[in-house]
């Protein structure tokens, strides 16, 4: 249910297709300014039977009041933009990122949120699909981590992806760029499923899970990430023992790629040479894909970062969804079942200071 400050329930994160949506989010554990790069249509790489986002309803007219190029196209990847209708589109971002900012601003002291939950927790790329399809990602990245240091720099900025754009080399740079350097990006990488099976059930896509899973595994040995898995039950049924037997070990797989030490064998990156990379960022602002500016990053300097999983979120089905009811919810003690084998499994590897949390 929405208040008078415009900030939504979860169940109606995706009520409208706009551009920055506030919304308080369990996961954040508070107050969340969503960035949704997707205004007319979802653009994603899965088809996650639990998806929540709903076909728009937003009209034409007010997409055409919103932006003066109008926005069909906006969310193809492979759309090729002018240069005024890049700036219009960033214009109009960066214009509602402000006045949200600004309005939630004035909620702290007011009684519209929950005592303790009246400030933004975090800015996160996430809207009606797969956040680095859309060609305006990384420029859009850069300017809302200017924005945010300016008005709000102890608000964390947050990537969902379901991590398909690591098998883009630009987006596997940029990304390795944001999460090492000064953004200090939190990227919340989707591992739903280990086997075949369940991911393909899980993502609804043909992409190949292993070829997925080892570009998850390279970024693993040179940035820092949190996994995100949603638990549900598919047709009726919950994870069968043997997926989850593989996700705990994919999950230890990845904190094993992220102790690379010196001497070892560098890990591949994208395309970028390592000169490339220590110009990727230039007093903190993450230049395009093409890496024409750049200062040194904190992962290439002397202090060696945390890589690998720094955190697991085990979240369930809590809204509505276009497929319901093909996803169901998985009865909170089984989440809180499955969290607690991870926990112990991670312990008896070596990693049990690595947080594993339920969010029902």
């Amino acid at each position: 249910m929405e208040n008078r400050k415009g900030i939504r329930g979860p169940e109606e994160k995706h009520a409208e297709f706009s551009l920055v949506y506030p919304v308080y989010s369990r996961r954040s554990g508070g107050l969340s300014l969503g960035i949704n790069l997707f205004l007319s249509e979802k653009v994603c790489s899965f088809d996650c039977p639990y998806c929540e986002v709903f076909p728009p309803v937003l009209p034409e007219q007010n997409l055409e009041k919103d932006f003066p190029f109008g926005a069909s196209g906006y969310g193809s990847p492979n759309v090729t933009l002018s240069s005024n209708e890049r700036d219009a589109f960033l214009i109009s971002l960066e214009q509602q990122l402000r006045h949200h900012i600004s309005l939630l601003d004035s909620v702290k002291g007011e009684g519209d949120a929950p005592s303790g939950r009246r400030s933004i927790r975090d800015i996160s790329f996430s809207g009606n699909g797969e956040p680095t399809l859309s060609p305006f990602f990384v420029p859009a990245l850069e300017m809302v981590h200017r924005v945010r240091m300016e008005l709000v720099p102890s608000a964390a900025l947050v990537l969902i992806t379901n991590g398909t754009g690591f098998l883009r080399p630009e987006i596997f740079d940029a990304l390795m760029a944001a999460a090492c350097g000064e953004p200090h990006l939190d990227i919340w990488l989707k591992v739903d499923g280990a086997t075949d099976d369940w991911f393909h059930r899980m993502s609804g896509s043909a992409i190949p899970r292993e070829s997925l899973h080892e570009a998850f595994l390279r970024f693993a040995a040179c940035a820092p990430f949190t996994v995100q898995t949603m638990v549900c039950s598919i047709d009726g049924a919950l994870p069968p023992d043997s997926e989850v037997i593989a996700w705990e070990h994919f999950i230890l797989r990845l904190c094993q790629a992220g102790q690379n030490e010196g001497g070892k064998e560098s890990p591949e990156r994208g395309s970028l040479s390592p000169a490339s990379w220590e110009k990727s960022f230039e007093k903190g602002a993450l230049s395009p894909a093409s890496g024409e500016k750049g200062a040194s990053l904190s992962c290439l300097q002397d202090t060696p970062p945390v890589r690998g999983p720094r955190r697991v979120h085990l979240y369930g089905k809590a809204r509505p969804s276009p497929h319901d009811p093909r996803a169901g919810m998985a009865p909170p003690s089984y989440l809180e079942k499955r969290a607690a084998s991870l926990r112990q499994f991670l312990q008896q590897n070596g990693y049990a200071h690595i947080p594993v949390e339920v969010f029902l």
